[in-house]
């Protein structure tokens, strides 16, 4: 083989095969990333619920509070 034909096939095949790399690469973080946003909608949907049954909570235990002042 000619050095040219080699460096013509080093230089088509090295670039071929990094840009394969960094296709499985990105594949990997595409996943993770999909992982991390279904993890964080799960904890924001449970911070709302949460925080609605607090506030519930409050209104309940206010309510309680104002009857009770009314009474007496």
């Amino acid at each position: 083989m000619s050095d040219v034909v080699s460096v013509a096939l080093i230089g088509s095949v090295a670039p071929t095969l990094l840009a394969a790399a960094a296709l499985v690469a990105s594949l990997r973080n595409a996943k993770k990333i999909e992982e991390v946003h279904l993890a964080t909608n799960s904890m924001k949907d449970e911070l709302v619920r949460v925080t609605g049954e607090s506030e519930r909570a409050k209104g309940v235990i206010q309510g309680a509070q104002e009857e009770k002042d009314r009474n007496t």
